[in-house]
């Protein structure tokens, strides 16, 4: 069998409706083979046609479902071929999808509302960055001229006007290649890094990032736990999907102090990198014997409260935005029509 991998995996709404599909048929009795040669008919050319028919391909040939996504699409989200094989070893194939479906759904609302509340106040605030550099640099030196031929001393707010024509001068070209230049950094690594460090500083919007991460990481953990994986395989799972470095490191050891004995609250209390609460609801878990519920009531906690950040980041943005604008655009008006009023005044 010749073995096709995609660096390309699908997204996760296509990933959504082949889970949906799988634990519709699983839950009425349809055989594993059966679903994924009826899907890959279903799924005739979009994205997903190849995963389900190198998928049918391969369970036909004696290879877990699991093992082939992992093989076929090794840009798969972690968590889905792991939690498959969690279904495929304790046969509640139907209970594990059914967790997958619910994870991927508040997965895809989560990061549609990531989306919403970041492209519109940076899409808005590079547009006002852009036509402020513009202006300064091709509308003011206009006026030099004419301030020249006056002879008469400039306001302080001319004077700054100008100023910041000739640093705005010389910025332009250097900004609007900085532009595609930090898209470029932004698809590697270490830039991603550097970007998100420095987006979680920006007031009331590093907050809006912090929750999201700790909804996508509690409700990651609480879907794994919850298929019956051991927590200490599902915390290395489930530190690929926060952003912060620090702690992705945390919970790698966690993992490994887990597995040694060590309770989780009591990692998470000793620990800087999460908020304390964090530790309250995981040593909840453990004295009631069900952490995956606890995980999952405080992510949906997280992302109630990541909702309420971007809703206020929304409605701050728009007016802040319109000051800032009405300040410069005023600011403006004044540097260059004082000097031809203080002219007027003179010629009295």
């Amino acid at each position: 069998m010749r073995l096709h991998v995609r660096k390309k995996s699908p997204s996760l709404k296509a990933l959504l409706w082949l889970t949906q599909a799988l634990a519709l048929m699983s839950r009425h009795g349809m055989p594993l083979l059966d679903s994924l040669d009826l899907l890959s008919r279903q799924a005739q050319g979009s994205a997903l046609h190849d995963l389900i028919q190198g998928a049918a391909l391969d369970v036909r040939e004696g290879i877990p479902l699991s093992a082939s996504l992992a093989m076929r699409f090794p840009s798969l989200p972690s968590y889905y071929a792991e939690m498959l094989l969690a279904a495929e070893e304790s046969g509640a194939f139907d209970e594990i999808l059914q967790k997958l479906e619910s994870h991927l759904a508040r997965e895809i609302s989560l990061r549609r509302e990531l989306i919403s509340a970041s492209l519109y106040p940076c899409f808005v605030s590079l547009i006002s960055l852009i036509t402020g550099l513009l202006v300064l640099s091709l509308v003011v030196p206009a006026f030099r001229d004419l301030f020249t031929e006056m002879g008469a001393p400039l306001p302080w707010i001319t004077r700054l006007a100008l100023a910041l024509s000739d640093a705005a001068i010389c910025s332009l070209v250097p900004t609007l290649f900085a532009v595609p230049l930090v898209a470029l950094l932004a698809k590697t690594s270490s830039g991603k890094r550097c970007i998100l460090r420095a987006l979680r500083s920006v007031p009331v919007y590093g907050a809006f990032l912090r929750r999201c991460a700790l909804a996508r990481l509690t409700g990651t953990l609480s879907a794994l736990v919850g298929s019956g994986m051991p927590l200490a395989r599902a915390l290395k799972l489930a530190s690929q999907s926060t952003g912060d470095e620090a702690q992705r490191a945390e919970l790698l050891s966690f993992s490994d102090r887990i597995f040694e004995g060590e309770p989780l609250s009591r990692l998470l209390a000793a620990s800087s990198h999460f908020p304390p609460e964090l530790a309250a609801v995981a040593q909840l878990g453990e004295s009631s014997g069900a952490l995956d519920e606890v995980l999952l009531a405080s992510s949906k906690l997280y992302e109630s409260e990541a909702r309420e950040s971007a809703s206020l980041l929304k409605a701050s943005v728009e007016p802040l935005l319109v000051a800032t604008i009405g300040v410069f655009v005023g600011g403006l008006m004044l540097a260059v029509y004082l000097p031809i009023f203080g002219l007027g005044g003179l010629a009295q």
